[in-house]
């Protein structure tokens, strides 16, 4: 599976709540009939989490291949994507990467996670998490120039709290997220199968 991570930056003029409406309910309508898409994620930060941090949201989006994923960019339907795109966030400011996954402990993904720039792995309170994944990029993040991802799945808010703070929290320099995952397409290797 083809897979790539979106970093999503609002426009300073966009209210946070209509940054999250204009993302959830308008964007990924547009987004879903997109030609090739096989899997699309929102992960939400939760409104405590507004305002800290660098990005808004984080996306992942999945395909079959690289070229079925290029042949997407290239549709009618990714220009009227990307035109409202212009609305509500700062192209500049936006961060994308392809992804190779490398899952440390393999379970059950969930309500609640955190998503890192900057943890380390070691600091995980590995007893609160359900998953935890290494999310390799293909390139650094321009800010901190991490080239991974820490992706770690809990069963409670209380837990992604608890695991937010082990891997820095609100410090200087930390870069984390606690998010909620919204998948608007089930990627594949998530369906139910019978």
């Amino acid at each position: 599976m083809h897979q790539r991570i979106v970093f999503i930056t609002k426009k300073p003029d966009v209210s946070y709540e209509n940054f999250h409406l204009d993302w959830n309910m308008v964007h990924s309508h547009l987004l879903v009939p997109t030609v090739n898409l096989e899997g699309y994620r929102q992960n939400r930060p939760v409104p405590a989490q507004w305002g800290h941090g660098r990005y808004d949201g984080i996306a992942e989006l999945f395909y079959e291949t690289a070229e079925l994923e290029q042949e997407a960019f290239d549709s009618h339907q990714s220009k009227v994507i990307r035109q409202h795109e212009h609305s509500f966030m700062v192209e500049q400011a936006t961060f994308s990467a392809l992804v190779d996954e490398q899952v440390e402990l393999d379970g059950p993904r969930t309500a609640s996670r955190v998503m890192s720039l900057t943890g380390r792995l070691e600091n995980v309170p590995r007893e609160l998490a359900s998953r935890i994944s290494v999310l390799h990029l293909d390139q650094p993040e321009p800010q901190s120039g991490s080239r991974h991802v820490l992706s770690v799945w809990t069963t409670s808010e209380i837990d992604a709290i608890a695991v937010k703070d082990a891997l820095g929290g609100e410090a200087e320099g930390a870069d984390t997220y606690l998010v909620t995952p919204v998948n608007i397409v089930t990627p594949p290797d998530e369906r139910l199968t019978h």
